[in-house]
This record gives structure tokens, C-alpha cells and sequence, in this order.
């Protein structure tokens, strides 16, 4: 079966979302967008839901603001549609990616 992409309602809970974990951590949109490695401007746009993160960047942003990814792009866990849950293994802790960026850090260095 196709992958069908989200309905724009589900769009906007997304960003509804987004934006409620960043203002609950006292997050700027340039403080998320610095901490998870995208341009400002990409925030504004998904909290404004012109454009819609991809699973990477929503990975990214959960673990900056501590939720988890299903939460972020689908809600309450229990509302993530069997065909878009991803094994956990799949999603990294905040530490594993910082870790990650270090290490190629190190390796550019």
C-alpha cells in the first residue's frame, strides 16, 4: 500500500504540537532551530504549516524538546497509524545524536 501523505489537519495538529513543546521549554524558534540543526526559518514554517518537517528533522526536534517523535508528528501514541510506526531502535536519544555530531566533528577536524 502507498504511503499517503498527512491530511492538512493532521498538518496543523503537527505544528499546534511543535509549537506548544518549543513555548513549554522556553524554546525560541532560533534556539530550536540552532539545537536541531536547521535553518530559523524552517521552524516558523512548520509551526505556520507552509511546510512539513521530514521524519528525520521531527526525530531531531523531539528529542531537543523531550517528547517523543510519535507524539510530535501524530499525537497521543495511540493515534500513530500502524503503517507509519517506526521500531523505537529506529529513533535516537538527544545524547546518540549529539554524540553522532561529535564524532564527525572530530572527524572533519
Amino acid at each position: 500500500m502507498p504511503d499517503t501523505p498527512p491530511t492538512l489537519g493532521a498538518r496543523l495538529k503537527q505544528a499546534r504540537r511543535q509549537k506548544a513543546a518549543r513555548e513549554g521549554r522556553d524554546y525560541t524558534q532560533a534556539a530550536l532551530a540552532q539545537d536541531a540543526s536547521v535553518a530559523p526559518v524552517s521552524v516558523s514554517r512548520y509551526e505556520s504549516n507552509v511546510q512539513e518537517p521530514s521524519l528525520e528533522l521531527i526525530q531531531r526536534m523531539a528529542a531537543v524538546l523531550g517528547v517523543s517523535p510519535g507524539w510530535l508528528a501524530f499525537g497521543d501514541e495511540d493515534d500513530v497509524p500502524n503503517d507509519r510506526r517506526a521500531p523505537t531502535s529506529m529513533f535516537k536519544t538527544r545524547e546518540q545524536l549529539e554524540a553522532e555530531e561529535r564524532e564527525q566533528k572530530d572527524r572533519g577536524a
